[in-house]
């Protein structure tokens, strides 16, 4: 029975959220943002309050990218097969909800909303969003090269060579002595 794509984005995302490499990974995404202080965060912000933006950006920004470019990359799969043009259609369609949320965040942030920024938080958005599904389906590609497709199964034992295919070997020795 095959899933349907939003069940198996989820149920990605889960596996995902469980891995200690991921929370080390987004941990360490958190940290560099937060000392480096980008987009004016640096000069705008405290460093708590630097370090709950970025904490709430990334995370959010993480999870629900993942769950939407999972899903559009399963659900265009019978459409466009070929795996990069689906990511980079995924990548662009998956960053309108990262966009919102870094709209919202940005809102709750500084106190107000752009509207007007919106295009260009998108294409921001966009190619932030595209560097990380690059590095995801990268390493998806990496993993399955080193993981054997099929266990091999064992090899058989060698056979003794009998003169009659069907003759035991206890028959040929008999046949055989005088």
């Amino acid at each position: 029975m095959k899933s349907n794509p939003l069940q198996f984005a989820l149920r990605e995302t889960q596996a995902a959220g469980r891995s200690r490499y991921t929370w080390i990974a987004l941990g360490l995404v958190i940290a560099l943002l937060t000392v480096s202080g980008p987009y004016d965060t640096f000069e705008s912000l405290g460093l708590g309050p630097r370090f709950a933006y970025w904490a709430s950006m990334v995370l959010a920004c993480y999870f629900v990218g993942r769950v939407a470019t999972r899903f559009f990359l399963e659900s265009l799969r019978d459409a466009i097969p070929q795996r990069w043009p689906r990511a980079v259609i995924s990548t662009v369609v998956a960053a309108l909800p990262v966009t919102a949320i870094v709209i919202m965040v940005n809102g709750l942030a500084h106190d107000r909303l752009a509207p007007s920024d919106a295009l260009t938080l998108w294409v921001d958005t966009t190619l932030v969003t595209l560097v990380v599904v690059i590095a995801f389906v990268s390493m998806d590609d990496f993993v399955s090269l080193r993981r054997p497709s099929s266990v091999a199964p064992p090899a058989a034992a060698p056979r003794a060579h009998h003169r009659s295919s069907n003759a035991s070997p206890c028959r040929n020795a008999a046949s055989s002595s005088p």
